[in-house]
């Protein structure tokens, strides 16, 4: 019986020059899984404890009108800078989102009104996980070009996946502890590692 291995598990028999590359998009698949989990626990919780249920079909309306703009915005950065700086400046975007969100649920200010903060919040989830989504596919259709790189775009969406699990899973008892506006600071927290 052949020696089980890990690598061989994994990677098959994948060029081991490409190997590291792909380590690196297992984890930014596994640390945008956690970010975007918690940001959509997060906002979905202040959406549905600001907004009445008739007032959710315009979210929902807002969240797809902002991902196409925000799409567009980002393969403008992208085309123009590369992939590498698109990439950390939708990091520094989104963590900067985050600690705005954070920031406007928690303070009493009354300079926005909540319902409108939770639209906003709500707004920015599905262009966020398209941004994640395109960022992954791209470097890896550069690292192993498009007929490789589609049996792997699976396995990177698993590691978002089981992310998401594991996000979804600890995020009441982080609320227990923390409370629920305190879910946009460990979003942006969990997707800092991406930075390197």
């Amino acid at each position: 019986m052949r020696d089980f291995s890990l690598n061989k598990f994994i990677f098959g028999d994948l060029d081991p020059q490409k190997r590291w590359p792909l380590q690196r998009l297992i984890l930014q698949s596994l640390f945008t899984g956690l970010a975007s989990a918690y940001f959509f626990v997060a906002a979905y919780g202040v959406m549905l404890k600001n907004l009445p249920i008739n007032q959710l079909p315009f979210s929902y309306l807002s969240s797809g009108l902002g991902g196409i703009l925000l799409l567009k915005l980002f393969q403008k950065v992208q085309r123009d800078n590369g992939a590498v700086y698109a990439q950390r400046f939708t990091i520094f975007t989104f963590c900067a989102i985050m600690m705005m969100l954070y920031y406007l649920n928690f303070s009493d200010s009354q300079i926005f009104n909540k319902k409108v903060v939770a639209v906003l919040g709500f707004t920015f989830i599905i262009p966020f996980g398209n941004i994640f989504t395109l960022n992954i596919s791209t470097s890896c259709f550069q690292i192993l070009g498009v007929q490789t790189g589609k049996k792997w775009l699976a396995k990177l969406g698993a590691g978002e996946t089981v992310a998401a699990i594991i996000a979804f899973l600890t995020a009441p008892a982080l609320i227990e502890l923390f409370g629920g506006s305190e879910l946009f600071i460990i979003a942006g927290i969990s997707i800092i590692p991406l930075l390197s």
